[in-house]
């Protein structure tokens, strides 16, 4: 019988920002691809929101006047493990259908800068 780690919040949370580097890196090789002007290629920042369940992450332009949600990483221990990637479903919950990733496992990382999907 195989035995797994107990993955605790701080455990998660201390991935997050790998994550959102992760499509920043992106955001700034699509803009690069598509030729935009440097001032365009520095506008769109990633943050989180930590719920009590959910880590969500949000994409905005710099000036707050465009947000949107990138997807959501659970917290804790529940449908899906401590650490699954999941698609938003809308602002305020994850599609629970299936997995998208392993906040542990960047290999499972095949997102963009416009989302988890």
């Amino acid at each position: 019988m195989a035995v797994t780690k107990k993955v605790s919040k701080e455990d998660v949370m201390a991935q997050i920002p790998k994550l959102l580097d992760h499509l920043l890196k992106d955001w700034k090789a699509y803009s690069d691809r598509a030729g935009f002007r440097p001032e365009h290629k520095s506008n769109k920042i990633y943050t989180f929101e930590k719920g009590s369940s959910y880590v969500k992450i949000v994409t905005s332009d710099k000036d707050g006047s465009s947000r949107s949600v990138a997807g959501f990483v659970a917290l804790k221990d529940g449908k899906f493990p401590a650490g699954t990637i999941l698609k938003a479903a809308g602002w305020k919950a994850p599609a629970t259908n299936f997995s998208r990733g392993d906040i542990f496992d960047s290999k499972t990382w095949n997102y963009r800068w416009t989302g988890i999907g």
